[in-house]
């Protein structure tokens, strides 16, 4: 919103600039092609993809890429103005779970003379609960789960 308020022209660059974005370890490789900013039908912020270190910026003539990189350091100096964060410290035992697509995050500096640092991460992708989500809306069927179910 604040980009839109700013430069409109620079949040529709960001909007309909596709990038790949990819990672790759020896036992996956994600890969996925969008714009940085994707909006939904009525024109609301769907997901927010920034990873500078996984994008892949495609080819396109100077005069674009030069308005995209102005726009993604814009998009990126908003992510870290500390004026739209929200910092929490937790406490052993608290879970926290977000919508990757919806929510920027991150982690401060933690000086690891002054105590320890655990963090667990747990992800799941958009892609198996939304097709059994589909699949259950076209096939008119709902589902139970046993209460002993187990999941890891």
């Amino acid at each position: 919103e604040q980009l839109r308020k700013e430069d409109p022209e620079m949040l529709d660059i960001l909007a309909t600039t596709p990038l790949r974005l990819r990672y790759q370890t020896e036992l996956s490789i994600m890969e996925a092609e969008r714009p940085m900013i994707e909006f939904d039908h009525a024109g609301e912020v769907k997901a927010v993809h920034i990873s500078p270190r996984l994008d892949y910026v495609p080819l396109a003539d100077p005069e674009t890429l030069t308005k995209f990189y102005a726009a993604r350091k814009r998009a990126l100096e908003i992510a870290r103005d500390p004026a739209f964060e929200i910092r929490y410290t937790f406490e052993p035992g608290v879970l926290l779970m977000m919508d990757n697509y919806r929510l920027l995050h991150g982690r401060t500096a933690f000086d690891s003379q002054t105590g320890h640092r655990h963090l667990r991460g747990c992800y799941i992708d958009h892609d198996g609960p939304d097709s059994l989500y589909r699949m259950l809306m076209r096939d008119g069927k709902t589902i139970s789960v046993p209460r002993e179910a187990t999941y890891v």
